[in-house]
């Protein structure tokens, strides 16, 4: 019989190993709930091959129970760097609370409409969507790393990284990001909730907590736009120049897009001037010019 320590080392093993091969290829799916249930599934697929006691316990893949309706889901979090403990209730699991996160999914999903958003726009968007699967808490155990996994694949798709290991470093940065996730669900449990002790008990945490950010603002720290390959950059800019736009604006305006190589504007200007200042796109330029003049 493994001790709690042993079992926590053979399945954060497991789980990323499974996690790193996910990385390398995410699953495919329709980001709905099965989807969710997928990457479960995956993550935890090798958990109940380690005795009959783990197999008693994890289902990989399989949604937990509806809780009823006289009691709560909910986590007393022991904190890295605070001696406070952080309560956090979530779904009952009920047919009507899978209805709207399934909903929610299939609406806020749009990865045309992802694509396209600004990085400020993508960050509420991918908040609110983590938010929304973190109070479900769907699975007996796992939901972190399961969500994080949806979200992380989520966002490569629509072209951004959400950079979840920079809050690994340090207890407060754990405290930060756990923190942020619990209130922003009891956000939404304080509202559903009727008058309860359960109630009362959160409304107490967000004040004891209040100087915290909640996700959403947390988040802008962490997600980032995926910057472009230099041939992707290449591609853009003989766009502009095909378009008969003056190389000065192209510099001007595409130094402002984070997509474009370099950490800052001015690093961002430069690598656009040597790239218009070669010989070959010096060629490329005068030719679009003159066949713009005729």
């Amino acid at each position: 019989m493994l001790s709690i320590k042993e079992r926590e080392k053979a399945e954060g093993k497991a789980v990323a190993y499974r996690l790193y091969q996910l990385h390398l290829e995410p699953l495919t799916g329709n980001w709905d709930l099965d989807h969710l249930k997928a990457i479960n599934a995956y993550l935890f697929q090798d958990l109940p091959k380690l005795g009959p006691e783990w197999a008693e316990e994890y289902k990989p893949g399989c949604f937990r129970p509806e809780v009823p309706s006289d009691q709560f889901w909910r986590k007393n979090r022991i904190l890295k760097n605070s001696p406070e403990i952080s309560t956090v209730v979530y779904s009952n699991m009920t047919p009507a609370e899978l209805q709207v996160a399934g909903d929610f999914l299939r609406q806020a999903v749009d990865l045309p409409k992802l694509k396209s958003m600004t990085t400020e726009a993508f960050t509420a968007a991918i908040s609110s969507i983590y938010i929304t699967l973190d109070q479900l808490h769907p699975f007996p155990d796992g939901n972190s790393r399961t969500i994080r996994e949806f979200t992380r694949s989520l966002a490569k798709e629509a072209g951004y990284e959400i950079h979840w290991e920079r809050f690994t470093k340090t207890k407060d940065d754990y405290d930060r990001l756990y923190l942020a996730r619990d209130l922003s669900v009891n956000a939404i449990a304080i509202k559903r909730l009727p008058s309860s002790w359960i109630k009362l008990t959160l409304m107490d945490a967000a004040k004891k907590f209040a100087a915290f950010k909640p996700l959403p603002e947390v988040m802008k720290e962490i997600v980032k736009p995926i910057q472009w390959t230099k041939e992707q950059t290449c591609a853009v800019v003989c766009k502009f120049i095909r378009a008969g736009k003056d190389p000065n604006m192209i510099i001007a305006k595409l130094a402002n897009n984070p997509r474009v190589p370099g950490e800052g504007k001015l690093t961002r200007t430069i690598y656009l001037s040597k790239m218009m200042n070669t010989p070959v796109m010096r060629k490329y330029i005068r030719d679009q010019q003159r066949d713009h003049c005729r």
